[in-house]
């Protein structure tokens, strides 16, 4: 092998792939994530939080509507917070140039679509604060997510 372009190894060179592959092969098979012991059901109250790129930074917006689902009980990093639960606020599209074999340039993708976020309404703290770079865009209060107007 010369060169990692191909995808032709030679017949001696596939040989030696294969045995080296058999041979480190585990012998029970593995599990790459963590079992569920049991079937988690979760019915807790949930507040749609949409959050837009805008050239000033980001816009939030939410409805009164009540959903029930589960929502995220912990995050990454990232610079898009909802109170202490932070995730990224863009995704990178970085990618190797082939052709060149330099070093990756990159670049960002920032979404032109809202991004849908789901967090856990608390009565005890309905207050949710949505920062984004550690600066306050708004504070939302879920305490009234999902009430109607009363019949008289």
């Amino acid at each position: 092998m010369r060169t990692l372009v191909t995808s032709n190894y030679g017949l001696y060179n596939n040989a030696l792939i294969t045995k080296l592959l058999e041979k480190n092969k585990p012998k029970q098979p593995t599990t790459t994530g963590m079992l569920i012991s049991e079937e988690i059901q979760c019915d807790s109250p949930l507040v749609e939080i949409e959050v837009t790129q805008t050239q000033d930074g980001a816009s939030v917006q939410t409805d009164n509507v009540f959903r029930n689902g589960c929502a995220p009980d912990n995050s990454g990093a990232g610079s898009l917070c909802f109170n202490d639960n932070c995730y990224p606020s863009f995704i990178f599209t970085d990618t190797q140039n082939t052709e060149t074999q330099k070093e990756i340039d990159g670049e960002v993708f920032v979404p032109e679509e809202p991004l849908t976020f789901y967090l856990e309404q608390n009565p005890a703290s309905p207050l949710v604060e949505v920062t984004l770079n550690k600066e306050l865009i708004q504070t939302i209060n879920t305490e009234q997510v999902g009430a109607t107007a009363c019949k008289r």
